[in-house]
């Protein structure tokens, strides 16, 4: 009994501990690739400071550098200085100067000339050092390529991972809300049932409180009718659907807030068609027109153009971090609600062939669009 426990939370620790390495490897190739070329850096620098130390030692004794040294670009005498470094070098303060470039490092050095000391400029190319770090630079670039992707992968494989244990435990709750959604259904059904009988034969003084009772009834009909819907979506019957049915079965729902505030209801008609299932189509349009009402919205309007249905509210719109889990199941912000009203209604909106969205609305609240791209 002791190892079979012991056993799952080893393999909650293992993944966690591979991940680590798969990190941390790339993470070192990185940081050793740093110190290479660092290191491939002070090398070049080092030969050139030798190499331009060697040209104007050469130039002081008179040698020819433009001719032996193919790492000379430039070789000029100048008898006047033109600038205070090339002044000290004139009255014999410094032996040589060194100033470093991207293309050149330039040697200026004391020589002796007909005319008397006379200054040396001597351009020596960088690329003379190239023969010393090209090769080790692009071995150097290709392990940093690799180390990059190998991080971006390890990244990847981390959230991808959060990923399928996310989905996992959906499926989890998925599989135990459908049990618990048919064992609930049956006698939810007789409660609303003996309420409604009840209710009819009830007085005055005591309709009031079944009414209330029947309301939650439904409440729990309706969550029990969308844990269905999502852990197994009806299949469509496609048909040739006119838009004017849709919206008069809207229009007859007379929906409220949860208030009993009443709220505007606006279905536009059109004599557009549609090959859907209605029956999905409205409970689609049922889910995202009470989505709005219980936002507090005041007004909703739905209209109908071909291919396209767009249901809008003037409610307060959607927080930035209700706009990113907005279509995840069992996310919601309602003190009452179970968050998969939108799940369910993208859920079959795909089944129907079409995609559910959420756009920018210019004059504010929100707005959902459920678009046929074929």
């Amino acid at each position: 009994m002791l190892s079979g426990r012991s056993e799952p939370g080893g393999r909650r620790w293992a993944w966690p501990a591979v991940a680590v390495v798969a990190l941390l490897a790339p993470a070192l190739l990185l940081l050793h690739s740093a110190f290479v070329w660092r290191d491939l850096d002070a090398a070049r620098d080092a030969f050139l400071k030798n190499l331009a130390a060697s040209a104007a030692a050469r130039a002081s004794l008179g040698e020819a550098l433009m001719d032996q040294e193919p790492a000379v670009a430039a070789y000029t005498i100048v008898d006047k200085p033109g600038t205070p470094v090339e002044e000290r070098l004139l009255r014999g303060e410094q032996l040589y100067s060194l100033e470093k470039g991207s293309e050149f490092w330039r040697v200026i050095v004391p020589i002796n000339s007909p005319s008397g000391t006379a200054l040396a400029r001597i351009d020596i190319a960088t690329s003379a050092a190239d023969f010393l770090t090209s090769r080790a630079r692009q071995t150097l670039g290709v392990s940093l390529a690799a180390a990059i992707a190998l991080l971006a992968l390890g990244a990847w494989a981390l959230v991808a991972r959060r990923r399928q244990a996310r989905l996992e435990q959906l499926a989890e709750a998925g599989r135990m809300s459908a049990i618990l959604a048919h064992e609930i259904r049956n006698p939810l059904g007789t409660i609303k049932g003996f309420t409604q009988l009840a209710m009819e034969k009830a007085g005055p003084d005591i309709a009031p409180m079944l009414e209330s009772s029947l309301r939650q009834t439904e409440r729990l009909e309706n969550l029990v009718s969308d844990l269905l819907n999502y852990t197994r979506p009806p299949k469509p019957a496609i048909r040739a659907t006119s838009w004017s049915d849709i919206a008069a079965r809207l229009r007859e729902h007379g929906i409220h807030t949860r208030n009993q505030s009443s709220a505007e209801l606006v279905v536009d008609d059109s004599d557009t068609v549609f090959t859907t299932d209605p029956a999905m189509l409205e409970q689609i349009l049922l889910n995202l027109v009470r989505n709005g009402l219980e936002a507090a919205a005041s007004r909703v309007v739905v209209t109908a153009a071909p291919n396209l249905i767009r249901v809008w509210d003037d409610g307060p719109g959607f927080s930035p971090e209700a706009l990113a889990h907005a279509f995840e199941p069992f996310h919601t912000e309602k003190a009452q609600g179970t968050g998969l009203g939108l799940a369910v209604s993208k859920a079959m909106a795909a089944a129907l062939g079409a995609q559910l969205r959420i756009v920018p609305a210019a004059s504010g609240g929100t707005a959902m669009e459920m678009e046929w791209t074929t």
